[in-house]
């Protein structure tokens, strides 16, 4: 009888939800504290300093030291020049080589747990740049011209990301460590030929794939590099955090600090950090998604709600999110190979294909658009279709991260143990050092443990809330743009964002029966 009788308690606390979500601090309406009654000074507008990593004493100085990203580059890379190796001259078995075990499970469970933690830290110690550091101190005289106007939009890294996800699937990338050698190399090749040529971070900015799924997910992160002290900076006028000076770089990404914006296109690379002639830059916390909603003037990429492009990356990875887990749940995989013998196919090319087309195009542009479409009419709103899609697709961001983060968390935490018996093999193989035989028990497949499952649903449960949290805002937004009493805009908000709501909730419980399906335990060796 506990569930029906809870029931009761729904009403007032969508009522005291509905209130919180309005901004009122107190339900029974806002009231003074004494301090605020003597002095006339309410506890809102005391000034709270804001926590900076960089100021802790041991850690901060370790991340502000101009040579510490350097190290950190030079260890990924060794990392990389062994996973190379191994996928190109070793056990062409996802499960027995470093190219099928470290990029698939282990990197990608610790870019997600770094996202969620510390922020975009991947490019931060991105090995990819040392290539073109080198190139552009040979070649200084090339490393100068722009990139071309056509294709300074995302439109290139949208095409290479879903290619990405599509190509993941219809080659198994996961278990060809030979193909994964080839991605890193390719990764290599492609920074050092568009950063010879191009002045700036062109590479990472238009063309990366990773760096554009760290760019995005990096919206959930609690850390932000920002100004600390905005008054400090309307008085300099050397501006070196985008410019730099004689010793340091300024923000190759174009991302003027005093007009930054969330961690967009920031590939926390603290070159700003170390310009700033005040010291007024740090690794600021923040309110996690506190940028999803805001659609002011963004340095280096101007509103958000007019910037097509940036959009559909972002509908790219909350689909692909759903997409690449989905990928490896039996009745997916059983439909892909039904639909393969119907059609007499020797392979499940043509219906990986379809399932990503569908999954990444087609279905975004008739549920986003049509909950735009809604949206529009409910609010009576003389914005366009598009821009009102523009605005409220980022509240997805947080969900999709979710389902990035349970997918990637079953892989990384029951293959953690399978970079044990590949380090073995390859330190015999190719550095002459015995760390004993390979104990390939460790790459034997094995349950799950049962608390695993627990945690993902929890991360779908807190992503699925800071997207309704985020779509709530935005049709504040929306709705008090159009000059409503407060009481109006309430119900409005409301009816505004449901759209949506209904859109991130049927995400929501995709991602529950994704979860709950038998699932492919991709990294490890078959049982027995």
């Amino acid at each position: 009888m506990w569930v029906p009788g809870s029931l009761v308690f729904l009403a007032p606390l969508a009522w005291i939800g509905l209130g919180l979500l309005q901004g009122r601090k107190t339900i029974g309406g806002p009231r003074k504290s004494r301090n605020s009654q003597t002095t006339g000074t309410s506890h809102s507008k005391l000034h709270t300093p804001s926590f900076d990593l960089l100021r802790l004493p041991l850690l901060g100085r370790i991340l502000r030291w101009r040579w510490t990203r350097l190290f950190v580059q030079l260890g990924v890379l060794l990392v990389m020049i062994a996973v190379v190796v191994d996928g190109l001259f070793g056990t062409q078995v996802g499960a027995m080589n470093l190219a099928g075990v470290v990029p698939w499970i282990h990197w990608r469970g610790l870019v997600v747990i770094g996202l969620l933690a510390a922020g975009n830290v991947f490019c931060y110690g991105c090995p990819f740049l040392l290539p073109r550091t080198v190139a552009r101190w040979m070649f200084r005289e090339i490393a100068d011209r722009p990139w071309p106007k056509v294709l300074r939009t995302k439109w290139l890294a949208v095409a290479l990301m879903a290619a990405f996800l599509w190509a993941y699937e219809a080659f198994s990338l996961w278990n060809s460590p030979w193909l994964t050698a080839w991605i890193v190399i390719a990764y290599f090749a492609g920074a050092l030929v568009v950063d010879s040529i191009f002045r700036d971070a062109a590479f990472c900015k238009y063309v990366c794939p990773i760096g554009q799924f760290n760019f995005v997910q990096s919206l959930v992160s609690p850390w932000e590099i920002k100004v600390r002290e905005p008054t400090v900076c309307t008085s300099c006028h050397t501006h070196d955090c985008i410019r730099g000076n004689e010793t340091v770089r300024g923000c190759e990404m174009h991302l003027f600090q005093p007009r930054k914006v969330g961690n967009l296109d920031c590939t926390f690379c603290l070159d700003c950090v170390q310009a700033c002639p005040h010291d007024n830059v740090g690794m600021i916390a923040v309110i996690p998604t506190t940028s999803l909603w805001r659609d002011g003037p963004r340095s280096g990429i101007g509103r958000i709600s007019r910037r097509f492009d940036y959009t559909v990356l972002a509908v790219v990875l909350v689909c692909g999110a759903f997409a690449n887990a989905a990928g490896m749940v039996g009745p997916i995989v059983d439909w892909q190979k039904n639909v393969s013998q119907h059609l007499g196919l020797s392979s499940t090319f043509f219906a990986t294909t379809l399932f990503y087309a569908v999954c990444l195009f087609a279905m975004p542009a008739i549920c986003f658009f049509g909950a735009a479409t809604l949206v529009r009419q409910i609010a009576s709103s003389s914005r366009s279709v598009r821009e009102i899609f523009c605005r409220f697709a980022w509240s997805l961001v947080p969900l999709g991260f979710a389902m990035w983060m349970a997918h990637y968390s079953f892989h990384f935490f029951t293959s953690f143990d399978a970079i044990v018996p590949v380090t073995q093999q390859f330190s015999t193989r190719y550095a002459a050092i015995s760390l004993g035989p390979p104990n390939w028990v460790c790459s034997c497949c094995r349950p799950a443990p049962d608390w695993l499952l627990k945690a993902e649903l929890l991360m779908l449960d807190v992503g699925m809330l800071f997207s309704l949290y985020a779509a709530w805002q935005i049709s504040f937004a929306l709705v008090s743009a159009q000059g409503d009493s407060p009481r109006v805009s309430h119900w409005r908000t409301l009816k505004v964002a449901t759209p949506w709501a209904v859109l991130i909730v049927g995400l929501f419980v995709v991602g529950v029966w994704i979860l709950l399906q038998p699932m492919q335990m991709r990294g490890m060796l078959p049982g027995g």
